[in-house]
């Protein structure tokens, strides 16, 4: 999965996870790549036992036009600026490579630049699994039945 060092810097709103209440696209970004790294924890903590490992990249800042999607005004004004400070996206895609190719998998969840990183206090096992009731809910899913083929 692809995060950011953005999500260091909230916790899950379990009360709101769609954010309706008081929706800002900051706090959904932030909030999406923390759900990303919950994800992969619980993944990972399903399928210990299966050679299958789950990973969350940051590609740090990236010389993309992602940040002008459907923008206009100042938000692409700042984006044109801030991405000339960015790496070519082949830099990040050898993250991704360096994950591939391990063999052993590394046994970590979180990288940047082909390095482990730290990551949040709140990726826990335990809002993991909440994560993870929880998208099988929105989804109309169920582990269980998916780990009996397995």
């Amino acid at each position: 999965m692809t995060g950011s060092q953005s999500h260091k810097g909230i916790r899950m709103h379990w009360n709101d996870v769609m954010l309706r209440k008081r929706y800002n696209p900051l706090t959904a970004y932030k909030q999406s790549k923390l759900c990303n790294i919950l994800f992969a924890k619980g993944l990972n903590d399903r399928l210990t036992n299966t050679g299958i490992m789950a990973y969350v990249v940051d590609p740090g800042l990236v010389k993309t036009d992602i940040g002008n999607k459907q923008t206009g005004g100042i938000v692409n004004l700042v984006w044109l600026m801030r991405k000339k400070h960015g790496v070519s996206p082949e830099v990040p895609a050898k993250t991704y490579e360096f994950l591939l190719d391990k063999h052993p998998a590394s046994p970590g969840l979180y990288y940047c630049s082909c390095k482990e990183k730290g990551y949040s206090r709140q990726v826990t096992s335990e809002n993991a699994d909440k994560l993870f009731v929880l998208s099988q809910k929105l989804c109309g899913i169920s582990y269980d039945r998916w780990e009996e083929k397995l």
